[in-house]
């Protein structure tokens, strides 16, 4: 008895495989989803949010010394006795009244220099947050470096152990052959048993640079998926953010240095108050006000010369690690730039080497196929060749190492 075709899984089948449907690829992390989640969000990314955060409530307090000030307050008073003249009464035994008063500073240079350098201030610990921010990307993409450079040498290992294998079977099959030698059996053995020992160093190596890299970074790629190799192109910036905050920083101070000298000149300022209570001769109605204006001098304060003299030295000590931070950063570009032209030219003789080295092992494979050679002349071949394969692997870590450090000494990577 025939059983019953499934008339719509076949047609089911049939359209899915006409349709053209293209299944998503796995995801692949980039350098700059592991920078940005180094930059905000890993714990010491938080700590930069949280000094930035200080510099605006710094920024808040010193706009507030602008703004008026309102004060109020109720009394309750019992006098010993109450005291009537004329029939009226002086003197309650009783007296309930409140005040209310606003207050204004109309000019006071001291506030109004550091309202503007608490806005200086709050931009320079940006830009600092920027260039913490760049330092962690550095890190980050250092570690995903070396995973990307782990992982490669991980694959030369497993390409190594494969034809290790190769070998052993060769081995085996001219000894049972007739035409082999148990001495090339046993080297082979032994060139497994490295190559297997090889493997264990280089998985052992991943997952330490895995680790390292879910520290910086917070991402565990040894589970989301595979890392694009790809790194992007990065724009200098026209000033460093760390350069640019210690400038910003001394301008700061210098606002405070002129509200130091600001302060020879009075304060002005106007109170107004009104008072709630009883009637009384003052007030009849109960409500009485003033309204006052007042100048006060500074008139001799001798710590204000000292603390002129203190920041003075603050703003030029900042201005001078500013100085030695552009020499600093030049050198950097210099070196980073040499490294980079270095590291190429190497890439491409590793890449020679490699090429020489695959071929020599090519022919010493056959050779060893043939008869016409022995297994630790293929074991001194696969070396060779894993070193060129390893030693390409280094060049190319150097070559994108070398750029995050461009990078990084370019300002590219604030952010």
């Amino acid at each position: 008895m025939k059983r019953p075709v499934r008339c719509g899984l076949v047609v089911g089948l049939a359209l899915l495989g006409t349709s053209g449907i293209v299944f998503a690829e796995p995801h692949r992390i980039t350098i700059q989803e592991v920078m940005e989640a180094a930059a905000f969000r890993t714990l010491p990314a938080k700590i930069v949010t949280e000094n930035v955060a200080m510099a605006q409530a710094s920024r808040r307090i010193a706009q507030a010394e602008l703004l008026p000030r309102i004060a109020a307050s109720a009394q309750v008073t019992r006098n010993p006795e109450e005291l009537v003249l004329d029939g009226r009464t002086v003197v309650r035994l009783w007296d309930v009244n409140a005040q209310a008063s606003v207050s204004i500073d109309l000019f006071r240079g001291t506030a109004l220099m550091e309202w503007l350098a608490s806005g200086l201030s709050l931009e320079a610990a940006e830009m600092d947050a920027r260039w913490r921010r760049a330092e962690l990307r550095v890190a980050a993409a250092r570690g995903f470096l070396g995973v990307l450079a782990a992982k490669r040498n991980l694959e030369a290992v497993m390409l190594t152990l494969e034809q290790r294998q190769a070998t052993l079977r060769d081995a085996e099959m001219r000894l049972d052959a007739g035409f082999g030698t148990s001495a090339d059996v046993a080297k082979a053995k032994l060139s497994l048993v490295e190559a297997q020992g090889h493997r264990l160093e280089a998985t052992t190596a991943l997952e330490d640079a895995q680790a390292e890299l879910e520290w910086v970074s917070g991402i565990d790629v040894s589970t989301t998926g595979d890392l694009d190799p790809v790194l992007p192109t990065f724009e200098p910036a026209a000033e460093r953010a760390d350069i640019a905050a210690l400038r910003l920083s001394a301008m700061s101070i210098q606002r405070s240095i002129d509200g130091q000298w600001l302060d020879f000149i009075p304060i002005l300022s106007m109170v107004g108050r009104a008072e709630f209570g009883e009637e009384s001769l003052r007030a009849p109605d109960g409500v009485s006000w003033t309204v006052s204006f007042q100048a006060t001098w500074s008139l001799y304060e001798p710590s204000r010369y000292g603390r002129l003299d203190l920041l003075a030295s603050e703003a030029r000590a900042l201005d001078l690690e500013a100085d030695s931070r552009v020499q600093t950063m030049e050198y950097g570009i210099t070196k980073a730039t040499r490294a980079v032209q270095t590291a190429i030219g190497k890439v491409t003789l590793a890449e020679e080497s490699l090429a020489l080295a695959e071929e020599v092992q090519n022919q010493v494979r056959e050779r060893f196929r043939q008869g016409v050679t022995t297994a630790l002349e293929v074991t001194d071949a696969d070396v060779a060749t894993f070193r060129a394969r390893v030693g390409l692997n280094v060049v190319q870590l150097q070559v994108d190492l070398a750029r995050i450090e461009l990078a990084w000494a370019t300002g590219a990577l604030d952010g």
